[in-house]
């Protein structure tokens, strides 16, 4: 696929999570597909994830413990099979009601039109903070 159509497909993934629509959304991922957010302990979604069924996981994770008030991805850069995505989160720690905003990038790694590898950068700091209830 070209760059622009992966930036493409990307977007539409950011569609279809910003909708709640998960299965489509898992429907995307590679069955194999290797998710990493990285993050320590106090970080309940932080870790390494494979394949769909553990990405459902994180995702589950994700939903019971914030609150987004934000999740704007705000620029697309692609390269071959590979797009990265600058964005902005101001989100809500549902188990302090702290709230945190964070600038962060997600590389997206596409095969055949499906998702094969995300990885997640973004400031823990200040996260772990909000989860601490600092």
């Amino acid at each position: 696929m070209s760059e622009h159509e992966n930036i493409k497909l990307v977007k539409l993934g950011y569609e279809t999570y910003r909708q709640g629509d998960i299965v489509a959304l898992l429907d995307w991922l590679t069955d194999d597909v290797d998710w990493h957010v990285p993050g320590p302990s106090e970080l309940p979604f932080a870790g390494s994830y494979q394949g769909r069924h553990e990405v459902a996981r994180f995702l589950k994770i994700v939903d019971e413990t914030l609150e987004f008030y934000e999740f704007e991805p705000r620029e697309f850069i692609a390269q071959d099979n590979s797009v990265a995505v600058v964005g902005h989160t101001r989100a809500r720690v549902k188990s302090t009601g702290l709230i945190y905003e964070d600038d962060w990038v997600h590389v997206f790694t596409l095969h055949h039109d499906k998702l094969l590898k995300f990885r997640e950068y973004y400031d823990t700091a200040i996260v772990v903070r909000a989860f601490r209830g600092d």
